[in-house]
C-alpha cells in the first residue's frame, strides 16, 4: 500500500511518519520515501536507516516510481512537499501545520493533489495546535473549506495538539536518533492509532498490540 503524507517539511511531521513505520513494522515490511532527508549527516547516501526505519530519499516523480518498483514493501509512507502522482491504488493525506505560513502552502499543494487525483478520499492531519486557541482543528477545517470549495473528495479530519511534554520527548528522540514511542502521551498515541486504523484498514485493537510491543522494544 502506498500512503502519500503532503505536507511541508518539519521535525514534528518526520516524528510522526517515523511513529507509524515503528508500529507498522511489527508485523509489516514499512520503508519512508521522502523528498527532504530524515538523517543529519554529511554522506548523502540516497538510502540510510533512521531511527530503525529504511529511508530512501528521492527528488523528482519519476525518481520516486522509480525507487518505489526496485524496493517493494507492504506499506510505503511517502513523505512530500509537494503535489505529485505517485501512481494508482493509493491514500491521501494532508498534514496542515498550524503555522500559518505552512497551512497556506500546503493548502495549495492540497489542491493540486487533488486535481491528480479527483475521486480520492482525503484525510486531513491538523497538527501542532494550540490547546487553548481560536486557531483549533475546527477552525483550521473552516478555513481548508474555504479554501478548497470545489473539491468533490470526500474528507476525515484529525486534530493534533501541541503537548509540551512531547515537544521535550520528540526533540530527545531526533538528537539520540532513537524513536521511544512510551515516552509519548497517551492522547497523541492514540490519534496515531486512529489515523493509521483509517489509512490502513487495520483494526484499532490489532495496532494497540502493535504499539504494546513496539514499547517494550529496546
Amino acid at each position: 500500500m502506498r500512503i502519500v503524507f503532503l505536507g511541508s517539511y518539519s521535525e514534528n511531521k518526520k516524528i510522526l511518519l517515523l511513529s507509524m513505520a515503528k508500529v507498522l513494522s511489527l508485523e509489516h515490511s514499512v520503508k519512508i520515501f521522502s523528498t527532504h532527508r530524515y538523517d543529519y549527516d554529511e554522506g548523502y547516501s540516497d538510502v540510510y536507516d533512521f531511527c530503525g526505519t529504511e529511508i530512501h530519499h528521492f527528488d523528482t516523480e519519476n525518481r520516486l516510481k522509480q525507487v518505489m518498483e526496485s524496493n517493494p514493501c507492504d506499506y510505503a509512507l511517502i513523505d512530500t512537499h509537494l503535489a505529485l502522482n505517485a501512481g494508482h491504488d493509493i491514500k491521501l493525506a494532508s498534514l496542515l501545520k498550524a503555522e500559518r505560513s505552512s497551512f497556506e502552502e500546503t493548502v495549495e499543494q492540497t489542491r493540486a493533489l487533488l486535481e491528480q487525483y479527483p475521486y480520492t478520499d482525503i484525510h486531513l492531519i491538523y497538527y501542532d495546535v494550540p490547546e487553548y486557541s481560536r486557531v483549533n482543528g475546527k477552525f483550521l477545517e473552516t478555513l481548508y473549506c474555504r479554501r478548497i470549495n470545489d473539491s468533490v473528495n470526500l474528507t476525515k479530519n484529525y486534530t493534533i495538539y501541541f503537548e509540551e511534554e512531547n515537544a521535550a520527548a520528540f526533540l530527545e528522540s531526533l538528537y539520540e536518533e532513537r524513536l521511544t514511542l512510551k515516552r509519548f502521551t497517551p492522547v497523541w498515541k492514540m490519534q496515531l492509532l486512529n489515523i493509521l486504523s483509517d489509512l490502513t484498514g487495520i483494526e484499532l485493537k490489532q495496532l494497540k498490540e502493535y504499539l504494546k510491543k513496539s514499547e517494550r522494544m529496546k
